[in-house]
């Protein structure tokens, strides 16, 4: 049987001042249906959301629902009419109670009071119908970030949301926050609720949805019957041409770069490994377990840990931030927006940011110097633009990482630790930033990869150590080997399931 369509957007378009940002794009939505909307970062997803959740206005074009074109579109407009946003950034008051969060601006009142017994109790009731079996007074801020996003999910369904748009709703998730998300969207369908997801993990994409609309340069690209393509499809048509990865070529490893031995924290205990010249050694693990934590260590922002670091075989007496450049380490932090780039700054200054002795002339920027340098690597990572003056805040999330990137090439560090690299970046900008990792490493350098998207482990690196609850509980030469093995390890409560072993 049919689904009946419950929206329909026809020939929208919108332009920003010299950007095409959306020609002619159609889109339609059925009554229950998970619809995945994909393309790269700049491909029009984010623009056609906010014109069809009334964020922005469109320039031409329709949008239908439930058969009536809608002339006024806005947000309020939009939870009057039974559409709901759940963001990538979220929303709700972290000082107030989940059922506070559920209920804001929709308090249940009697005798003109608020009824804090009637808001407990439906929330009571709406929480349990997606499995959330918590007190209602619950503080936001005491919740993971999974538990948050399903509060927001549940604000809506409380607004009588009968659309649900999801911008990137795995950002930041564990694994097992990922699975009880699948699970609250099974629900969703369940009361007939129809998902717009966007995504740019392609094994969400294929597990969750039943149908794929494809943006590429603001223009249709297609839409399919999920289970009616392939991944390599869906991927050449968002690119608009075959995406080819470089081939792991067998490392043979050089000189010690790097040399951790009983690294603890209080969040991490007894952390050993190496690191040699032309190795990408992987670090998988999921939200929490440790892997940042290591990276501060190295890196100098947490001096206050036991045991010792060595780079070429010299101990960091004296950690800070300062020595570890000195000493050729390069940190591509898991944030990029708030602890990696000074997103009001140019291209040029945040990829010569470290070159003090470079670019600085008896006190005075050598600006002829510092746009050489940035030209130079921001040509060698691909950056799609050659104006150096560019706010880098302006730049997609791939092009981003590549400027961060370029900044510890110019710097000629030696090691480089890159902490979930390719975090919200299209398809095609990952598999170039894992090319530039590649190349990186084949020139005499060596890097550490930290992630939880594990098929990215198994694609760049030549040896992999797995982290659980703080603790390295196994180390794997990268063959033979799959993501399940590694997601059984990280999961596996500090190695205990496998003691055996």
């Amino acid at each position: 049987m049919e689904k009946r369509t419950i929206l329909s957007v026809k020939n929208i378009c919108k332009s920003f001042p010299g950007v095409r940002a959306l020609n002619n794009v159609c889109f339609d939505l059925q009554e229950g249906e998970v619809h995945a909307l994909l393309g790269e970062n700049g491909a029009g997803k984010s623009t056609l959301i906010k014109i069809i959740f009334g964020l922005l206005k469109k320039d031409s074009g329709e949008i239908i629902l439930n058969g009536k074109e809608l002339k006024i579109i806005s947000p309020l407009k939009s939870y009057e009419n039974g559409i709901a946003l759940i963001p990538q950034e979220r929303t709700l008051l972290m000082h107030k109670s989940i059922a506070e969060n559920i209920f804001l601006g929709l308090e249940p009142m009697k005798n003109k009071i608020i009824s804090k017994t009637a808001m407990i109790n439906k929330s009571s009731e709406l929480m349990k119908s997606f499995n959330m079996n918590i007190a209602p007074e619950t503080l936001v801020s005491e919740l993971s970030t999974g538990m948050q996003q399903t509060v927001e999910i549940i604000r809506a369904i409380n607004r009588k949301a009968k659309i649900v748009i999801m911008d990137e709703p795995t950002g930041g998730l564990s694994a097992q926050e990922v699975k009880t998300l699948f699970e609250v969207i099974k629900t969703l369908k369940e009361k007939n609720i129809s998902v717009i997801y966007i995504s740019h993990r392609m094994e969400e994409i294929f597990e969750i949805s039943e149908r794929i609309t494809i943006l590429r340069d603001g223009e249709n690209s297609g839409t399919y019957v999920t289970q009616s393509v392939t991944k390599e499809k869906v991927i050449e048509m968002m690119a608009g041409k075959k995406i080819s990865s470089s081939e792991r070529k067998e490392i043979i490893p050089g000189d010690k770069v790097l040399e951790v031995k009983d690294l603890s924290t209080s969040k991490i205990k007894n952390i050993n490994f190496e690191l040699r010249k032309g190795e990408i050694l992987g670090i998988a693990g999921l939200l929490g377990s440790g892997r940042t934590e290591i990276f501060e260590c190295i890196y100098g922002i947490n001096r206050n840990y036991k045991g010792k670091v060595f780079i070429n075989s010299e101990e960091c007496t004296n950690p800070s931030v300062n020595n570890a450049i000195k000493h050729g380490i390069g940190f591509v932090t898991e944030d990029r927006k708030r602890t990696g780039l000074s997103l009001k700054s140019s291209v040029a200054k945040n990829i010569t940011l470290p070159m003090k002795n470079e670019i600085f002339k008896r006190g005075i920027i050598n600006t002829k110097n510092m746009k050489k340098i940035s030209s130079e690597y921001s040509e060698k990572v691909g950056l799609n633009t050659k104006d150096m003056s560019f706010i880098s805040g302006n730049l997609s999330g791939g092009n981003q990482q590549k400027v961060l990137i370029a900044r510890w090439m110019a710097k000629k560090s030696g090691i480089l630790l890159l902490d979930e690299p390719t975090v919200g970046v299209d398809v095609n900008a990952k598999q170039e930033i894992h090319n530039l990792i590649r190349n990186y490493c084949s020139e005499n350098n060596a890097a550490v990869v930290a992630s939880s998207d594990f098929p990215e482990l198994l694609d760049v690196c030549s040896r992999i150590i797995v982290i659980s609850e703080g603790k390295i509980v196994k180390e794997f030469e990268n063959k033979n080997i799959d993501e399940k093995i590694l997601l059984e390890y990280a999961t596996s409560a500090g190695g205990k399931i496998y003691e055996e072993n």
